[in-house]
């Protein structure tokens, strides 16, 4: 077992108003965020299984409003643990709040490679109708929907 640096556990341990009160004050005095973004990967990454830090990371993404380099890291941490809960609990709601088609459409690799590793890995399988059925895009209802229905059923 790695040993933890005393200030991921601090950090990890504060208390929600805690984390929403350092939020705010990040927002107030108007501090760059991304030196925030990059504390809060060290954080994520020494605990992956608990939902403080994804949801400071949820507060500094929807500020921020990049997803590129957050699904990229989001995708780094599933390398480590590709059944994580939070980590994918997490990509969805990225993909949901920032809705861009071009990023829907990347999904599908993403979970063929895992899917590949272990056909077992539920997540996975979980994200896979998500990302067909129910991303904000509508690609997979409407017209195209029987389309999708088939080739999820191949």
């Amino acid at each position: 077992m790695r040993a933890v640096p005393f200030f991921v556990q601090y950090a990890s341990s504060l208390p929600h108003n805690g984390r929403q009160y350092r939020y705010e004050t990040l927002i107030a005095t108007f501090a760059p965020l991304e030196p925030e973004l990059v504390l809060a990967n060290t954080l994520t990454k020494a605990s992956p299984k608990t939902y403080q830090v994804w949801h400071h990371r949820r507060l500094l993404l929807t500020a921020l409003r990049d997803p590129v380099p957050e699904l990229a890291f989001n995708e780094e941490v599933l390398k480590a643990d590709p059944k994580n809960y939070h980590t994918w609990s997490h990509r969805q709601w990225l993909l949901a709040h920032i809705d861009q088609a071009d990023l829907w459409a990347s999904e599908l690799p993403l979970v063929e490679r895992l899917l590949a590793d272990d056909v077992r890995n539920n997540s996975a399988w979980h994200h896979r109708f998500f990302v067909s059925f129910e991303n904000g895009t509508k690609v997979g209802t409407g017209d195209d929907s029987e389309e999708t229905v088939r080739r999820e059923m191949a």
